[in-house]
């Protein structure tokens, strides 16, 4: 029995040298994380060191830029695509439903959107909202 507890012992203690010398080796040939020999690496950095030092506002206010300008940028790829005609301006509520009186029937009436996605009814005002809330949930 003590001949296989020191074997089992010797095999743990090879495992244990071969996973440190691993580590080591991986360690070594890997760098320490901070290789910036990469242009676009070395570019990210000055621009967030550039960052440390302005006022946490100012950041806040070139952020809300950069969003506005996306926003605009997908606002006029989509209204070129609607003055084209390659989309139809009913697929943009795939997302959406209407509540609503007769006039918002007529979104499924018509098949503009799916009869589940029309929560409405002819002569519905705005207090049959709640009752027509609870009826879908």
């Amino acid at each position: 029995m003590k001949y296989k507890s020191n074997n089992t012992l010797f095999f743990a203690i090879v495992i244990a040298m071969v996973v440190v010398f691993v580590l080591v080796l991986l360690y070594v040939l890997g760098g320490d994380g901070n290789d910036t020999s990469d242009p676009q690496i070395e570019a990210g950095i000055a621009y967030l060191e550039a960052l440390e030092q302005k006022d946490p506002a100012d950041v806040q206010a070139v952020r809300k830029q950069i969003h506005q300008a996306r926003l605009e940028a997908q606002r006029d790829a989509l209204l070129k695509q609607l003055e084209d005609g390659t989309i139809d301006p009913f697929s943009l509520f795939k997302d959406f439903a209407i509540m609503g009186d007769s006039r918002a029937v007529g979104f499924w009436y018509h098949k503009f959107l799916d009869k589940g996605r029309c929560i409405a009814d002819g002569g519905h005002t705005i207090r049959d909202i709640t009752a027509n809330i609870n009826s879908t949930l």
